[in-house]
């Protein structure tokens, strides 16, 4: 226990990334005690600002599908897809130059431009 929270952790292995990540019980006991907050398509159903959705056609992790359905859910949003980007729009860690990726670059750009 570190100040009163239950430390312990599961490590939990991608195969697309190799490599091996720790998920700590107090995440999913956060999640659960909050789990209304963490309910997406009920947040964007209940957005009245306007959304900006942005997302790459070729994300590994999430399909381009639920960015759609998302669009949907909310009349007021808007559905920008970057082609060719993954769920990084391009960047990784550790970073090579200072540039970002064109996908990332673009994310940026198109926030800056609506906003």
């Amino acid at each position: 226990m570190k100040n009163g929270k239950r430390m312990e952790s599961i490590m939990w292995k991608t195969e697309e990334q190799n490599k091996q990540m720790p998920h700590y019980f107090q995440f999913f006991e956060d999640f659960k005690n909050n789990e209304h907050r963490f309910d997406v398509e009920r947040s964007m159903e209940m957005a009245k600002a306007h959304v900006l959705i942005i997302h790459g056609t070729n994300d590994e992790s999430v399909n381009v599908k639920n960015a759609e359905h998302l669009h949907i859910l909310n009349p007021n949003s808007e559905l920008y897809l970057i082609e060719n980007a993954n769920h990084t729009f391009g960047a990784k860690e550790p970073r090579e130059d200072g540039a970002l990726p064109k996908g990332l670059n673009e994310a940026v750009e198109k926030v800056y431009r609506t906003y």
